[in-house]
């Protein structure tokens, strides 16, 4: 085997044993061997060569295969501990199962409240793009610019957090490493060259229509939904009519009430059911342009 001689080496050897995992877990084992190595460089009492702080990683922190054996258990086992139980009643498997998954429950809460996250993403990402594009030429116009992409890569963090905390799906835990040049300009370079700066941007401007098709659809089916429900109800105690099209009014007979209520469990299966696909959606757009 190839004796690793840089840490460039030494990220890639694990990057490269991390081969098929999850991103977001091969991105944050890069983030916590970067702090090693960080670590290790600030509390050595001399300047410490290349080979010396990789053969000080190896001893410490583990050989590339040792770190991705120990990523893919920790992985396995938090994975297990994190899994939602298995329903015990039987029959409620499947389709009416959503009914009692908590991931459907915050799919859906991503559909309701997608509108006010989007809102406030796209209003950062076109207000921060178009300050740093005006003060571009100004002199505080770098640390302007270096300051609303590390922004960006905060509301990134944030918006992976809430997703798996809501519909499970795996994110980063930690961002991504920041380079160590000094100087304005080497880091306004790193963030204007880094992809993942120009991907979460797009997400965040991206956010705002997404938000506002899953709010108007959920919105729609849930006042459908309690319509069929309440309306029967409505109808007997305030001896109103269900239904008013105009000057037509139509008392609905006693004996259509009951599949008015199985109309409202069709539609809020429905519902349910495009919670989770959008949810689906959400966390692949996520996964593709919020993970390094």
């Amino acid at each position: 085997m190839t004796r690793i001689k840089t840490t460039e080496q030494y990220r890639n050897a694990i990057r490269l044993a991390l081969t098929a995992s999850d991103p977001a877990m091969v991105q944050d084992a890069l983030y916590d061997v970067d702090e090693f190595l960080r670590s290790e460089r600030s509390s050595s009492a001399s300047d410490l060569t290349e080979q010396e702080l990789v053969d000080r990683a190896i001893a410490g922190f583990g050989s590339p295969q040792e770190v991705a054996a120990s990523y893919r258990a920790t992985e396995i086992t938090v994975s297990k501990a994190l899994e939602t139980p298995a329903p015990v009643v039987s029959f409620l498997s499947g389709t009416l199962g959503m009914l009692i998954d908590p991931k459907a429950y915050g799919a859906l809460f991503l559909m309701l409240f997608g509108l006010l996250t989007g809102l406030f993403y796209f209003t950062w990402a076109v207000v921060g793009l178009s300050m740093s594009l005006g003060f571009g030429i100004l002199i505080f116009g770098v640390p302007f610019f270096i300051g609303f992409a590390m922004s960006l890569r905060m509301l990134g963090l944030v918006e992976g957090r809430l997703l798996e905390a809501l519909i499970g799906v795996r994110m980063p835990r930690r961002p991504v490493s920041l380079p160590t040049e000094t100087g304005w300009l080497p880091k306004a370079r790193y963030w204007l060259t880094d992809s993942l700066t120009w991907k979460t941007l797009l997400y965040c401007l991206l956010s705002l229509p997404l938000g506002i098709l899953t709010f108007v659809v959920s919105v729609t089916l849930l006042s459908l939904a309690l319509s069929c429900f309440i309306g029967p109800f409505a109808q007997l105690i305030f001896d109103r009519p269900l239904v008013v099209l105009g000057s037509l009014e139509w008392f609905v007979p006693w004996w259509i009430f009951p599949g008015l209520w199985l109309t409202t469990v069709a539609i809020g299966l429905l519902l349910m059911y495009l919670a989770v696909v959008f949810g689906k959606l959400r966390a692949a757009l996520a996964k593709a342009l919020l993970v390094a």
